[in-house]
C-alpha cells in the first residue's frame, strides 16, 4: 500500500515521525507491504514551492492509497508568513484538487491482535 507522507510544518513532522514508527513497526510485525513517500505540505511546502497544496503533494497524494497527515497551521522555516495554511479556503481547496474528504477514518477494525475491534 502506498502512503504519501504530509509532514506539514510546526509540531507537524515531529509527530509524523512518530506515527511512522509505530505504523513501521506494525509492518514488520504483520506484513502490511506498506511504502512511504513524503511530499512537502503547509508552511514547509510555501517554503520550497510558494504555495501549501503544490502540484508535486497533489499528485503524490492522488497516486497514494492512503495520506498520513501532519499538523499545518504553525510558524515554519524562515519566508512562510505564520499561519499561512490556515488562509480562507485552503482546505476547501485542497479537499477539491484531490477529490477527497478530509479526517476519513476506517469503519472497521483490521482484527489486529492487540487492537479493539
Amino acid at each position: 500500500m502506498r502512503v504519501a507522507v504530509l509532514p506539514g510544518d510546526g509540531i507537524g513532522p515531529e509527530v509524523t515521525e512518530a506515527a511512522l514508527r509505530v505504523l513501521k513497526a506494525l509492518d514488520e510485525a504483520h506484513g502490511l507491504g506498506l511504502a512511504y513517500e513524503v511530499y512537502p505540505f503547509g508552511g514547509a511546502a510555501i517554503d520550497q514551492w510558494g504555495e501549501p497544496f503544490p502540484e508535486v503533494t497533489r499528485q503524490g497524494v492522488e497516486a497514494a492509497e492512503a495520506v498520513l497527515l501532519g499538523s499545518v497551521g504553525g510558524p515554519s522555516g524562515t519566508t512562510s508568513p505564520a499561519g499561512s495554511a490556515r488562509k480562507p479556503g485552503f482546505w476547501n481547496s485542497a479537499r477539491a484538487r484531490t477529490s477527497s474528504p478530509t479526517s476519513a477514518r476506517p469503519r472497521s477494525s483490521l482484527g489486529w491482535k492487540g487492537f479493539p475491534p
